[in-house]
């Protein structure tokens, strides 16, 4: 509190403030980040116009003096676009939607734009699909044939890359999906990894002198029968688990 006082003191004698200006001063932007604006609009007027000419997609530009639309009805989808993996453009764009590209230049690689770099290739990209050079035309069924059996065969130009291959699952040690068990959908109940000794332990189990527990039967015993009579054998005949009286055997053994 003290402290809040002393500068409120200090701050009975120093002049009034100046009020902020309107608009705050930008500094004059240099050489590099003018050509970093311009690709980016470049890029982003480039994929809007492949887009528009392939679904039908409305595309404006940011700047105001440039603000246009495209529209195009080749296959009627506002999601759709051109995919730049080679195994995705033959199995979406060609077997998918039936349309190939024709006209790439072979000095320009085909692939994502955030990769193609330059202004003058991105103008010159812009400059040849308003010219109709390159477009978008109908993949004949030995297109897509080939594209089913080899992609590479239908790519549009040189320089493309194929798609990533799978590191793997990345769900290892997380509960997912399974249709069977749970078709509502949802996460599956939480494992329980909780103790599985007992809460209370006996000094008699310390000591290790404890007599196991037996396991109880689960099965009922037979109930025991009468004894069984000798006489219930046919012809007289005695059990062979009944052994015979044994005989008294003579002594043979010499006298003297």
């Amino acid at each position: 509190m003290p402290k809040m006082i002393k500068s409120s003191h200090a701050q009975r004698g120093a002049p009034p403030l100046s009020p902020p200006p309107a608009t705050p001063v930008v500094p004059e932007a240099s050489g590099s980040v003018d050509r970093h604006n311009r690709r980016t609009e470049l890029r982003t007027e480039l994929r809007c116009l492949i887009d528009g000419k392939f679904g039908e997609y409305i595309c404006f530009t940011s700047h105001q003096s440039m603000l246009t639309a495209d529209e195009a009805f080749i296959v009627n989808d506002p999601f759709a676009g051109l995919w730049y993996t080679i195994e995705d453009y033959a199995e979406t764009n060609v077997i998918g939607y039936g349309y190939k590209i024709v006209g790439w230049p072979e000095s320009i690689p085909f692939r994502n734009l955030s990769y193609v770099g330059g202004c003058k290739v991105l103008s010159e990209l812009i400059t040849l699909w308003k010219e109709d050079k390159i477009k978008f035309v109908s993949a004949t069924p030995v297109d897509k044939l080939m594209a089913s059996l080899d992609p590479t065969l239908v790519a549009p130009g040189k320089g493309f890359v194929h798609r990533k291959q799978s590191g793997g699952r990345n769900d290892i040690g997380r509960s997912r999906y399974r249709w069977k068990t749970m078709p509502e959908g949802g996460a599956l109940r939480r494992p329980k990894d909780g103790p599985k000794t007992p809460k209370i332990v006996e000094s008699e189990d310390e000591d290790g002198k404890a007599e196991p527990a037996v396991r109880p039967l689960r099965l009922q015993p037979l109930p025991l029968g009468p004894p069984i009579a000798l006489d219930s054998f046919p012809n007289g005949g005695y059990s062979r688990a009944i052994r015979a009286p044994s005989e008294e055997i003579e002594d043979f053994s010499d006298e003297e």
